[in-house]
This record gives C-alpha cells, structure tokens and sequence, in this order.
C-alpha cells in the first residue's frame, strides 16, 4: 500500500480526461493521497532527525537503541548498536536510546534499576492527519482492526517520544 499511494495523485491526473465534467471525486482522492503521503513522511523523518540529534548529542560516546523498523536504520547509520536483551555489551556510562511507539522486543531485565533518563525528546505532529498512532492509524502494520490513516484534531500528543538514558549499574 504505501508504495501505491505515490502512484495516486499522477493516476488521477491521468484519468481526470476521462471522467469528464466530474472530476470532484476523484480530484479528491488525489488530494487525501498527499495529504497522506505527507502524513507519513511526517512520521517517518521523526526517526532520522531523532538518530542525528542524539549522535551530535553523544557524539564520541557509545550509544545503544531499542526498537525495531525505520528508526533501526537510522539508528545503524549513525553508528548506534543494538541493545540485546540480555544487555549483553553494555558497560557503566553507555546512553540507550529507546523511542516509545516503535516495537522494541525484549529489554535487559534490570534495565528499569540500571537505567537514568538524561534526555528526551518528544515530536509533535504537523498535520491533522496520523499515519501510525497505535489508537486509530496503523499505517505500516497490521494491529488490531486500525484502518491506515485517522484524521485527528490532536496535536498535543506526539508522534513519538524517544528517551535516552545512561546506564549505571552498581559498582
């Protein structure tokens, strides 16, 4: 589906000849479809501009990150390393990325004692409309009955919180 969408709105300029004197509806297919291609872009940039933000942040430290999808790639072009969930590797003084939304598997066992938050940093949409939500939209997955996209006047709750934490375990 997502692969589609881009081919929608050259479609319906394709058609718009061959429907005539009533384009409405399909002009307005057209239009939802950018507005859903930028819905999801809104999103997707989230995980790229987070993985830059915390690689300037850390620069030089070791960085680990939770979590699965996009936000994996970016996170391994920024040189971040997977956290296992045994925690495997990690060692007093490392940063952990975790964003919130994205499927994370397994966490270390202790990682709740073991683990300070340092920094966070939250992404508020830009448009109306959520291409993954977990409340309505699921865009990417299949969760539950979730249609692809909602409209939404929420623009307090953010597309996705991503939190850092150091470790420190005790000596």
């Amino acid at each position: 589906m997502r692969h589609l969408l881009y081919a929608l709105p050259p479609m319906v300029l394709l058609l718009l000849p061959a429907v005539g004197k009533r384009p409405n509806l399909l002009l307005l297919q057209g239009a939802l479809s950018l507005l859903i291609i930028a819905a999801d872009y809104d999103y997707a940039v989230r995980y790229k501009r987070t993985a830059h933000y915390f690689a300037e942040l850390f620069k030089g430290e070791r960085v680990w990150y939770a979590g699965s999808w996009g936000w994996m790639f970016y996170a391994e072009q920024q040189g971040f390393r997977k956290l296992l969930p045994d925690g495997a590797g990690l060692q007093r003084g490392d940063v952990i990325l975790v964003p919130q939304r994205v499927y994370k598997g397994k966490m270390p066992p202790d990682f709740e004692r073991n683990a300070t938050l340092v920094d966070e940093q939250a992404h508020p949409p830009l448009l109306p409309l959520r291409t993954m939500d977990f409340e309505g939209a699921a865009y990417y997955a299949i969760i539950r009955t979730n249609a692809p996209f909602r409209f939404t006047l929420d623009y307090e709750t953010p597309l996705e919180i991503t939190r850092a934490y150091r470790w420190n375990p005790p000596r």
